[in-house]
């Protein structure tokens, strides 16, 4: 039955995070989860193994070598019960962060032999700690809970019966997240030196003396050896041999690109006993400690290398301790050993029965914190602080700085640390500064202070993992580069263009070469028909990031825009053989080159081009990936086969278009049009009508479908379809479907209709003149064709905006 204290912790950890099951996808969450076809079951359930938790394959150059397949499988298995339903996803982490909260209370009460109280305390600083917050509100965070599960459960109790699970929850937890690795090692400290309370010299003997203890702990090292060897050498084996060593860009870790190896050696030092405070005293959190928001250590006289000698001294002295207890711990055994054999001296004979180590006395010594802080306390506490360093830079750099949701594994140590020192404390000086009755009250205030501020601290920044707004509004404090060019993102996801184009000129001022940031900026211009400002920013963008396929493709959209056909042609091309390599997303690396080829077979198209467009075509579904939509590239492929007379090969593409996206409206026209080359008109209609259901308002359908009917000579029925036509564009109605529409009423007698289209397709005509002598500075011509508009379209919106334009533009010339 569960005792009352971890059913106390339990409830904690889920109420205290009660404020996160309405929270978004935020920050990673978008590329682990959202866009990750593992999770999103686009890709086979044997892709788990074979791609990093990102989504990239192993074997890739861009990888990030984290191979972490339990978590996405996770991912995975939310999909498919809920779907992308981000209350589930985390509904799920809370419900983990419990078990893991209670489980843990578990391990300290039946293996350390915590009391109740210590129990009570440890549970709940572990459950409100803040620095939990990024593993447990960020989806992404459940990597380092499954972890910590995993290592936690493999440290059993019933140690001789559980053995094969106990390697196998540390399989588990090394394939969670690369800290998992930890599980093991912890396995062997607990066996050796609290359930047989071993020294250094007995631990050796025992390695190579008792037949059954020897094979446990030698099955121990070894498997924790092979699965170490495998776990390095897996992207090895699936690149072919090739370079396995994740590239990460400067502004992911400044201080691995630093040319300086003091500055290097002093700054990841640093980040040690940078990570031991958020560990301790958590009161400045950031979601992203990349770029300047640590600002390296250049020299020996910066006042940060004080408390990185403190932590060292910190790690030297628990470290000395832990080797002190072991010898004392050997020196008892050898004592107790020859307490016999010398009859003489009757003191020493004293002394060896006062310090003899049996099994009753160690666990009293260890259990009780009152007596002496417990050596598996500082052992687990080094062993802890030593996962750590996979992701502290001291032994392969890492694409980040700092990352808090690390730290819930080593949590696990400081969490113990803290409930010792806080009864240590209590229970040696309490008495020298309260009388004896009021010691407990000093107890419950000191805990309630430490335990509230957790729980205010972490409620808070829940808060802050709420929605991405909050997220980065929270870090403009501690990484204003990162978090304005994120913020902008989300304003512009919001239609606040004027804050969201000032946040991005905010984070340029802040750091000038984000590519991203220049991207997206450029994206925002050219929303805004800004096109000139926004080929700016595209070339900036690939000036600090050459490979960049999708600042390229859009530059080349822009550059068509902007009637500067030749340069978009060259720019896709351009596009269309940027290198991969190194890249951390290739498949939208690849899908931008896929778009480009699109984009350029449009063109040739356009031209009349048709072979080379062809080619261009072809190549692009060639290169296409999985997650490809590829029915408008098999349309305009279809049309352009088309124009050369190729009909079935031509059909053959329209029928994979629309066996690819059933309701593609363009798929069925352009088929349509060709079953009416080939005298098939009733097939034809058939394929019109079904586009009428899909989209019952679209002009352009209308306008298709009267053709058919004009060329059957159906004139009051094409009429009818072109006025559904005309009403459909609302007013804005172009000079080739009111011409058309003038002609079917024409033919059809309803003269009419037809005058008035005429009239209506008259003014169109003016009022395009009007703006072409606009543009080409002919003011005095371009005003009097808007006039002429307006006569024969009285109080037309456009043209007397337009009008009013012009008007400007002379009184300007006049000054």
């Amino acid at each position: 039955m569960i005792s009352a204290e971890i059913l106390v912790c339990g409830i904690t950890a889920v109420l205290i995070y009660w404020n996160t099951l309405d929270a978004e996808f935020v920050y990673d969450d978008m590329k682990a989860i959202v866009n990750n076809p593992d999770v999103t079951q686009a890709t086979p359930f044997s892709n788990l193994f074979l791609d990093d938790f990102w989504g990239t394959p192993l074997a890739h150059t861009g990888s990030h070598r984290s191979y972490r397949p339990i978590t996405t499988l996770t991912f995975r298995l939310n999909h498919f019960l809920f779907g992308m339903n981000p209350a589930a996803f985390h509904a799920t982490n809370v419900l983990l962060h419990c078990v893991v909260t209670m489980l843990f209370c578990c391990v300290l009460k039946v293996l350390l032999k915590f009391n109740s109280q210590m129990t009570l305390l440890a549970g709940l600083i572990f459950s409100l700690h803040p620095v939990h917050t990024e593993a447990v509100a960020g989806v992404v965070g459940r990597t380092d809970i499954l972890a910590t599960f995993f290592t936690l459960a493999g440290t059993p109790k019933t140690f001789y019966i559980l053995f094969a699970t106990t390697i196998g929850f540390s399989l588990c937890a090394l394939l969670s997240k690369e800290q998992g690795y930890i599980a093991l090692p912890l396995c062997v400290v607990y066996d050796m030196w609290i359930h047989h309370s071993l020294g250094i010299t007995s631990c050796l003997s025992t390695m190579f003396g008792r037949k059954r203890m020897r094979r446990r702990i030698w099955t121990l090292v070894v498997f924790f050896l092979t699965s170490m060897i495998l776990r390095l050498l897996l992207p090895v084996l699936l690149s072919g041999g090739g370079d396995i060593s994740p590239g990460f860009s400067e502004s992911d870790n400044p201080a691995a690109s630093s040319e300086s190896f003091r500055c290097r050696a002093l700054t990841f030092n640093y980040l040690l006993s940078f990570n031991l405070k958020l560990l301790i005293a958590p009161t400045t959190l950031s979601f992203d400690w990349s770029m300047n928001s640590i600002p390296l250590i250049q020299h020996w006289s910066d006042v940060r290398n004080i408390k990185t000698l403190i932590f060292y001294i910190i790690l030297t002295a628990t470290t000395y301790s832990c080797w002190f207890e072991l010898r004392r711990r050997d020196s008892n055994k050898s004592m107790s050993n020859n307490r016999f054999q010398n009859y003489k001296h009757s003191r020493r004979n004293n002394l060896s029965n006062q310090t003899v180590s049996t099994r009753q006395s160690t666990d009293s010594l260890f259990y009780n914190v009152q007596q002496s802080p417990s050596l598996f306390y500082r052992s687990m506490a080094i062993l802890l602080f030593l996962s750590l360093l996979l992701s502290s830079n001291l032994m392969v750099y890492v694409g980040f700085v700092v990352a808090e949701r690390v730290l819930y594994l080593p949590s696990v140590a400081t969490c113990i640390l803290i409930t010792e020192g806080v009864f240590y404390i209590s229970s040696r000086f309490g008495d020298f500064f309260i009388r004896r009755k009021f010691k407990s009250m000093f107890i419950w205030i000191l805990t309630s202070v430490l335990l509230a501020s957790y729980a205010l601290k972490t409620w808070s920044r829940n808060q802050d993992w709420k929605n991405e707004f909050n997220l980065y509004r929270s870090g403009i404090s501690t990484n204003p580069a990162k978090a304005y060019g994120n913020l902008g993102n989300v304003l512009r996801t919001q239609g606040n263009l004027n804050d969201a184009e000032e946040a991005y000129v905010t984070a340029l001022r802040h750091r000038s070469n984000m590519a991203d940031v220049h991207y997206n900026l450029g994206l925002l211009y050219q929303d805004t028909n800004r096109l000139h400002q926004a080929e700016k920013s595209y070339r900036n963008a690939i000036l600090f990031r050459p490979q960049l396929a999708l600042a390229s493709l859009n530059l080349g959209v822009v550059l068509s825009q902007l009637d500067r056909v030749e340069e978009s042609k060259t720019i896709y091309r351009r596009t269309a053989k940027l290198s991969d390599l190194g890249l951390k997303d290739p498949r939208s690396h690849a899908h931008a080159q896929v778009s480009a080829l699109y984009n350029l077979g449009c063109l040739l198209a356009d031209e009349g081009d048709h072979v080379a467009a062809i080619l261009a075509y072809q190549q692009a579904l060639d290169r296409r990936h999985t997650a490809y939509r590829s029915h408008s590239l098999l349309n305009m492929l279809g049309q352009s086969l088309l124009q050369l007379g190729k009909t079935t090969e031509a059909e053959r593409n329209f029928k994979l278009s629309l066996a690819e996206k059933p309701d593609h409206v363009p798929s069925h026209l352009t088929y349509a049009r060709l079953l009416e080359n080939v005298g098939k008109a009733d097939m034809a209609e058939k394929f019109y009508l079904r586009a009428l259901k899909i989209e019952p308002r679209n002009p352009l359908i209308h306008q298709h479908y009267s053709r058919l009917f004009m060329n059957q000579r159906r004139f009051p029925e094409a009429a009818k379809l072109l006025d559904r036509a005309v009403d459909a564009t609302e007013g804005a109605a172009g000079y080739e479907l009111l011409f058309a529409a003038a002609s079917a009423h024409r033919h059809a007698k309803s003269y009419s209709k037809a005058e008035l289209y005429y009239r209506m397709a008259l003014a169109t005509s003016h009022m395009n003149l009007g703006a072409m002598l606009h543009l080409r500075g002919k003011l005095a011509e371009a005003r009097n064709s808007y006039l002429d508009a307006l006569k024969l379209k009285p109080g037309e919106p456009m043209m007397l905006e337009n009008l009013e334009k012009l008007e400007t533009s002379l009184r300007k010339s006049k000054e």
